[in-house]
Parts: structure tokens; sequence; C-alpha cells
């Protein structure tokens, strides 16, 4: 079965956390993924000449829809362009950071703006989940009162996915107008929880549509 994972990750992040830099890639532990496999079956005694009335419950494993979680951490170095060392100055640390994630392979931060409900609606298209229960559209929420996105010039969130779970993670849903897609973020949390009560700087969750994709992973650290 092709099922949706939960992988934990430790993201590693060099030469950011400087003034005016944009978002950049990251390097990448994966410590472990799970999965629902759904409840385990119980029995009912059967007893004949009775009639019995039985309330059930289910939960069923979305298949739309993957999730991340792990720690953060980066550190300032000057380096060439094939990622040799000049000079490091060791981990950062920072006061704010953000993890994203997209479809994307190329990013261009200079135009990435509040995603709309058409950009929205788009995506769920792409991915073949606009008729789902667990579209993006059915999944987001109004996100105008939380905090900018800023990594040099404020970005005002209209739209985000709220993870009650954990620490109440904040995911913003950003678009990148040059590239024409959508960014998917959080406000990382260095004193965090993750939803299964483990120590973590970040939880995200990003759309399938039931089937593997590649996800880039870019972090801010300042």
């Amino acid at each position: 079965m092709n099922k949706r994972i939960i992988g934990a990750i430790l993201l590693i992040v060099f030469a950011t956390g400087l003034a005016g830099a944009n978002p950049s890639g990251t390097g990448m532990n994966i410590e472990g993924t799970e999965s629902f496999d759904g409840d385990t079956a119980t029995s009912t005694p059967a007893t004949g000449g009775n009639v019995t009335e039985l309330t059930l419950t289910q939960t069923t494993q979305t298949q739309l829809w993957s999730a991340f979680y792990g720690n953060l951490s980066g550190e300032t170095a000057l380096k060439g362009s094939g990622g040799d060392t000049v000079f490091d100055w060791g981990a950062i640390t920072y006061t704010k950071a953000y993890v994203f994630m997209t479809r994307l392979s190329s990013v261009n931060w200079d135009t990435v703006v509040a995603a709309s409900v058409a950009n929205i609606e788009i995506e769920d298209t792409t991915l073949e989940m606009d008729d789902k229960t667990e579209s993006i559209n059915n999944t987001r929420t109004d996100a105008s009162t939380w905090e900018d996105i800023d990594y040099g010039s404020p970005i005002s969130v209209d739209y985000g996915i709220e993870m009650t779970s954990g620490s109440g993670w904040r995911s913003p849903i950003l678009y990148d107008s040059t590239n024409s897609g959508l960014v998917f973020g959080v406000y990382v949390n260095s004193s965090g929880q993750a939803f299964n009560g483990q120590d973590a700087d970040y939880q995200i969750m990003v759309p399938t549509g039931n089937q593997t994709r590649d996800y880039y992973v870019y972090a801010y650290l300042e």
C-alpha cells in the first residue's frame, strides 16, 4: 500500500543567518519514518439468540499528505562554489527561523508572496485533490493575524495550516509568483514538541496527492 509517512529529519543549514540573506537549501539526515496502519481488530462475544447493537468508529489514514518534524541547526561559513570551506564561524544561535518545503526545484525568494485561494485551488487540481475531503483548500485556515514571514522584506500571510498537535504548529502557505508554485513554511520553535511529545524545532505537513512527490527543503536562520 502506498502510505503517506511521517518523517523525523535533522536539518543542517550552512552559510545562513546573515542579514539580508534569502532562505537556502539544507543538509538533512532522515532519522526514521512511521505510518498508521489502522486500529487493531477487537472481538466481541456473539451469543446465539442475542441481537446486539454495536456503535463502531474507525480512523482512516490519509494518503494525500505527508508530515515531517525534527531539529534544526546551522553554522555560518565562508565557502567556495564547490562547498569547500575557507573559514567556519561555527554554530548559529538564532532568534528567528523558518523551514520551507516546496515542489519547486528553484525558488525566487524575492517574488514569494502570500498564497491566494486561486493559487491553492490550482495546486489541488494539479495534485488531483480538488474533490477530496483532505484537499489543501479544505485544510487551510485564515492566517491573516499570523506573524509575517520576514527574511528581508516582511511577507504577510493570508492562509496557512494550523496543527494543534504538539506545540501547536503554524504553517503559512506562500506562493512563488515567478515559478508559479506553492511554498509551505513553518515558524521554527527551538523549544517545541512534535505531535508525539518528542522535542522538535519544527513540524510541517505537505500535500502529495496519493503518490510520492519530491519536495525541496529550505531554511532561514537569523
